[in-house]
């Protein structure tokens, strides 16, 4: 049994996982939301197509955080911080 906790202020995060045979893999990133310059960031990190569905979006806030946290939990999992990884 593998018992992993991620906490980060108020929130917890907890993955039990009870099948060690099975190969699985998991990638947490919890973010507390703020205003920042959404738009300035995503040019900064994220790949045309991602910018363009972004724009498309009501949602500026929810839609970067959306990204963001997806990608941060994909780099996590492949433990690799290269900008070869940030094209999630």
């Amino acid at each position: 049994m593998i018992l992993i906790l991620v906490t980060q202020g108020d929130w917890v995060v907890v993955l039990l996982h009870i099948n060690e045979s099975e190969k699985s893999a998991v990638g947490i990133d919890i973010e507390f939301s703020k205003k920042r310059n959404f738009s300035a960031l995503m040019a900064h990190f994220a790949p045309q197509a991602e910018q363009d569905w972004f724009a498309k979006q009501a949602d500026e806030e929810q839609a970067f955080y959306r990204c963001w946290c997806l990608r941060e939990a994909v780099l996590k999992i492949t433990r690799r911080r290269n900008s070869e990884n940030y094209q999630v």
